[in-house]
């Protein structure tokens, strides 16, 4: 369980949206401020996605993948794309633990199948990690069959 303390100032919005029949709450800053009496992490910059292969369908996934992390227009997608955003983080973290592991101790079957299970396509930002892994398969050419 967490304990949140709340600020003792109210987002500016409540007090304009409680006066309404149907006011609404999840505007930006009453969502911000929700996440800052959390302890939420916070991100700062945007998410720049592009193709790096000249097709048509690289490009509109590139855009989709722009769009889905990009979303700003109010404040619950905004904490969605935050939380997508944090995902990703995570998920490339532990990918990039995993690969120095595995570099430390090329042997080692448990970091084999942990990297094989990363890079497999049905794993979560499994396009993110396996593109990592394509961009240094010089460093870890092992991997190569993982990418198949």
């Amino acid at each position: 369980m967490i304990k949140i303390k709340r600020s003792p100032v109210p987002p500016p919005s409540l007090a304009v949206e409680e006066q309404k029949v149907n006011g609404i709450y999840n505007k930006p800053d009453v969502i911000k401020q929700l996440k800052e009496d959390s302890h939420d992490k916070c991100y700062d910059g945007h998410v720049d996605v592009h193709s790096i292969v000249e097709t048509e369908s690289a490009a509109m996934t590139a855009e989709l993948i722009q769009e889905c992390f990009e979303k700003r227009n109010t404040g619950i997608r905004e904490a969605a794309c935050q939380h997508r955003i944090d995902r990703l983080a995570e998920a490339m973290n532990v990918l990039y633990k995993t690969l120095e592991n595995h570099k430390e101790h090329p042997d080692s079957e448990r970091y084999r199948r942990s990297l094989r299970s990363a890079l497999s396509r049905q794993s979560a930002f499994a396009a993110f990690k396996r593109s990592y892994v394509r961009k240094h398969i010089s460093d870890y050419p092992d991997l190569e069959e993982f990418l198949a």
